[in-house]
């Protein structure tokens, strides 16, 4: 009876307690600063708060995709699995285009002419030059194109033969904005 008494003391007082740092948390006032719209991530990269939530749905394929693997969706229903691939396929190439978007923000007449220049480069190579040129190290370009490190590597080594041969202007030691510079008119 002792001990049973103790123990309805001490629930009362823990349910009390609790109910006093709720009240407490309720009354404070919440100093809450939004951050500044667009978020700035580099000399020329900003974006939004819609942007971000458009971008982060790759996220979720690539959950998807994991689960897709592991319960074998591919032997259990290959029409599904079928249909399943092209749709991970589109929601890339989107990312991409919407990645590409937000880089080349107030640059689309150069980033046109460039791609018109270059037809060669594909919208990964230019990404990852807006992204080497935003001043952004290799680890966080692999992870914004989704790709593993070692991959983003190669990739870049053969994007560097690639632009050497092609005459691309893009040094890549060190970002510079006048790879996508236009040349003067009748020049």
């Amino acid at each position: 009876m002792l001990i049973a008494s103790i123990a309805f003391v001490c629930l009362v007082f823990i349910g009390l307690t609790v109910r006093l740092r709720l009240k407490i948390r309720a009354e404070e006032k919440v100093t809450y600063s939004p951050p500044a719209e667009p978020f700035a991530f580099g000399p020329s990269v900003s974006i939004t708060a819609f942007e971000i939530e458009k971008l982060s749905n790759i996220a979720y394929i690539e959950r998807l995709e994991t689960l897709v693997r592991q319960a074998n969706v591919e032997q259990k229903l290959p029409v599904f699995y079928e249909k399943y691939t092209e749709t991970n396929k589109l929601c890339r190439e989107h990312y991409l285009e919407n990645l590409l978007m937000l880089f080349s923000r107030g640059k689309d007449r150069e980033l046109d002419h460039f791609m018109k220049t270059y037809p060669e480069l594909s919208v990964p190579d230019i990404l990852m030059l807006f992204m080497l040129d935003a001043g952004f190290d290799n680890k966080s370009i692999a992870r914004m194109l989704w790709i593993n490190y070692e991959t983003f590597k190669k990739r870049k080594s053969r994007l560097r033969i690639k632009c050497a041969t092609l005459g691309v202007p893009f040094d890549f030691t060190a970002g510079n904005a006048s790879w996508l510079r236009m040349p003067p008119i009748g020049g």
